[in-house]
């Protein structure tokens, strides 16, 4: 049985950290939620497939969202609270 409850309302200008949001389930999930607003944070361990998803949510991100890339396996050198911006 699959639920295609897929309402989201409530999430415009919400900040959503996604970890794996290079495929899938978190790839598909940022698209969704890129898609009602929301502003985006990606962690990726792979360059390349962070690139390549960033790519992809780019063409579907509504013109007041963003979108924002964690690259490596460390985290960045700055809080997401102190780099996001006013």
């Amino acid at each position: 049985m699959t639920d295609n409850n897929t309402d989201v309302t409530g999430f415009q200008n919400r900040v959503v950290l996604i970890t794996g949001g290079t495929s899938g389930m978190g790839l598909a999930t940022a698209r969704l939620l890129l898609e009602a607003g929301a502003h985006i944070v990606i962690t990726g361990r792979d360059d390349a497939r962070l690139d390549r998803a960033a790519e992809q949510l780019a063409k579907v991100s509504d013109e007041g969202a963003r979108l924002f890339t964690v690259r490596g396996p460390t985290p960045p050198a700055l809080p997401i609270s102190t780099a996001w911006p006013p």
